[in-house]
């Protein structure tokens, strides 16, 4: 009888201690890194040699916009601090360039763009559209 006594309080604390830890959430499984900078220029031609012309609502770095910071930290994307990051990326047509295709806010050629609206490595071109 006394044993069973004994084990009660220890049952209650090992309980305990499970609930304790389910709890708390885990931390994100991924998070942004920032890596080392890369040129920011303006294309003067309507082409891009590497990436894919788009156009986007603004384009910032997450070291200037904490709305940017915070995108690339949710996606779990590594880029530097300057490096150009597109919001509210859509695609261009190169071969509507100049005659149908229009974009009211920033042309830029995006090095990589497969995280949805945002581009990562944007240049801003300059387009006739």
């Amino acid at each position: 009888m006394a044993a069973r006594t004994h084990a009660l309080p220890l049952l209650a604390l090992l309980l305990a201690l499970v609930l304790a830890a389910l709890a708390h959430p885990a931390p994100p499984a991924v998070r942004a890194k920032f890596e080392y900078p890369r040129p920011y220029a303006t294309r003067q031609d309507s082409q891009c040699n590497s990436g894919s012309l788009q156009c986007c609502d603004s384009v910032s770095t997450p070291g200037n916009s904490s709305v940017v910071r915070r995108a690339v930290r949710e996606l779990g994307v590594r880029v530097a601090y300057n490096q150009p990051v597109g919001v509210g990326c859509s695609s261009i047509d190169p071969i509507n360039v100049g005659g149908g295709t229009s974009c009211s806010s920033d042309p830029v050629c995006c090095e990589d763009n497969s995280f949805g609206l945002i581009g990562i490595g944007c240049t801003p071109i300059s387009i006739g559209l």
